[in-house]
C-alpha cells in the first residue's frame, strides 16, 4: 500500500492481528477480501482497487489496512500471498 500509515495506527493494526480480528474472506485476481474487526475491506497492490467503507478510511485513506498490512508482513500465509502478488505485478510490467 503506497499510503503512509502513522505509527500509532500500525500498532493498533498489529494488535488487531494479534487478537485474531482478521478474517480472510477470499483471495481472487490478486485482490484480498477480508474482514478486520467489523469492517470489510478489499486490498490490492493497485491502490485504485483498495477499498474500505469505514468513516476513518473515507477521511484519512487508511484504517483496517494497518492490520491487514501487518498480516501480510508477519503471517506465513500472508507473506506467501504478498510474494506471489509482487511477482505477478513484476511480470505484468515486463
Amino acid at each position: 500500500m503506497a499510503k503512509l500509515i502513522p505509527g500509532k495506527l500500525r500498532m493498533e493494526g498489529a494488535q488487531l492481528y494479534e487478537t485474531s480480528q482478521i478474517e480472510i474472506i477470499k483471495e481472487k485476481d490478486h485482490r484480498l477480501y477480508a474482514r478486520v474487526a467489523d469492517e470489510e475491506i478489499r486490498y490490492s497492490l493497485d491502490d485504485d482497487l483498495v477499498f474500505c467503507a469505514c468513516d476513518f478510511s473515507q477521511k484519512e485513506g487508511f484504517c483496517a489496512f494497518a492490520a491487514l498490512e501487518h498480516y501480510l508482513k508477519n503471517d506465513p500465509i500472508g507473506q506467501n500471498s504478498w510474494e506471489i502478488w509482487k511477482c505477478a505485478r513484476t511480470e505484468r510490467r515486463s
